[in-house]
C-alpha cells in the first residue's frame, strides 16, 4: 500500500500549486515553449518545486497532465511523451517529497459518447499517459476532470487499468454548478472507482464550504479541494489589506485562504491545493494553518 493511502482520513495534506502561473510571470509561452523548456532548462521546474516544498507542501504534484500525445501534437512532440513525463517526474521526485503525485488532465480530443471510435481514441490517450507514469511508482495519480462525467469516467478507467496505486479525481466546477451549492451527482457514479474525490472552485468561502459539506454527506472517500485563485488588482489588494471585503475577488491575498482552510477541514476536507494564479505564498498559508492537524472525518 502506498504511504499516502495509510494517511487517508488522518492527516491534513497540502498539495503543491501548479507551476504555470509562475512561469507565465517569467515570460514563458506555455503553449509554445513549455515542453522545450522542460528539456532544455529542467532546473526551472526544480526551482519551482523547491519553493513549494519550502512553503510546506507535503505532496509535490508533477506537471504531467498535459503530456498526452494529442496535446503534444501541436508542437510535433507526440513521439516524446515518455521522455517528457520522465523529465517532469524526476524534477519533483529529486526533492524527495513526502508524497509524489502525477497529474492526468484532459486530452482535449473531441469526445462523442455516441461514437465508439471517439471513446476508444480518448481512452487510448489516457492509457498511454498512465503507462508512461506508472513505472515511476508515484504515490497517486490525480485526474483533473474538466470536460464532464464521461471524460472523467474514461480517464479513470484508463488510469486504473495501467496504475495500481490510488487515483484522485478533482472535478472542475462551472459557475452554474457552483451556483447550485452542491456537488454534481453525475460525478459520484463516474468516480465510483476513485480513492479520493474532490472539486476545484473559485467561489466565495460560503459556497465552497457548502459544496464540501454536501460532498462529505454523499461519500466516505477522502475529499480534495482545489481553491482557484485569481491575481488581485492593486485596488483589491488595498481593500483586502484594510480588512474590507472584496466581492470581485474572494482570495486577493494569501492570508485569504487561512480561515477557509480551517472551515473546509471542519466540513471533512483532507487535501488542499491552491491553483489558478496561486503562488507559493498561498501554499504556505494552507500549510501553516493545517500543519500537524488531523482531518475531521
Amino acid at each position: 500500500m502506498p504511504d499516502i493511502q495509510m494517511r487517508f482520513h488522518r492527516d491534513m495534506l497540502v498539495l503543491s500549486a501548479p507551476m504555470d502561473y509562475s512561469l507565465e510571470k517569467q515570460g514563458v509561452d506555455l503553449e509554445r515553449d513549455m515542453e522545450y523548456m522542460s528539456m532544455i532548462e529542467p532546473e526551472s521546474f526544480s526551482d519551482f518545486y523547491s519553493l513549494e516544498r519550502v512553503a510546506g507542501a507535503v505532496c509535490l504534484v508533477a506537471r504531467t497532465g498535459e503530456l498526452t500525445q494529442a496535446r503534444l501534437a501541436h508542437n510535433r512532440l507526440q513521439d516524446r511523451s515518455e521522455e517528457l513525463v520522465g523529465i517532469a517526474i524526476e524534477a519533483a521526485s529529486a526533492l524527495k517529497p513526502q508524497h509524489l503525485i502525477c497529474e492526468v488532465a484532459s486530452c482535449q480530443l473531441p469526445l462523442d459518447e455516441n461514437s465508439a471510435t471517439s471513446v476508444k481514441q480518448t481512452l487510448a490517450q489516457y492509457a498511454q499517459l498512465a503507462r508512461c507514469i506508472s513505472p515511476y511508482n508515484p504515490d497517486a495519480i490525480l485526474i483533473q476532470a474538466q470536460r464532464g462525467a464521461l471524460d472523467c469516467s474514461l480517464a479513470l478507467q484508463a488510469v486504473k487499468e495501467q496504475f495500481s496505486g490510488p487515483v484522485m479525481v478533482c472535478v472542475h466546477l462551472s459557475q452554474e454548478q457552483e451556483a447550485l451549492g452542491v456537488f454534481p451527482d453525475e460525478y459520484l457514479k463516474a468516480c465510483s472507482q476513485a480513492q479520493v474525490l474532490g472539486f476545484e472552485s473559485g467561489a466565495d468561502p460560503a459556497v465552497m464550504c457548502a459544496i464540501a459539506q454536501d460532498l462529505a454527506s454523499k461519500t466516505q472517500l477522502p475529499i480534495l479541494v482545489q481553491i482557484r485563485v485569481r491575481q488581485a488588482t492593486a485596488l483589491e489588494k488595498r481593500q483586502a489589506s484594510l480588512g474590507a471585503p472584496v466581492p470581485t475577488n474572494p482570495y486577493p491575498l494569501p492570508d485569504s485562504l487561512a480561515q477557509l482552510a480551517l472551515d473546509l477541514r471542519a466540513r471533512g476536507v483532507q487535501f488542499l491545493r491552491a491553483v489558478g494564479q496561486a503562488t507559493s505564498a498561498y501554499t504556505g498559508v494552507l500549510s501553516a494553518v493545517t500543519d500537524k492537524l488531523d482531518c475531521v472525518r
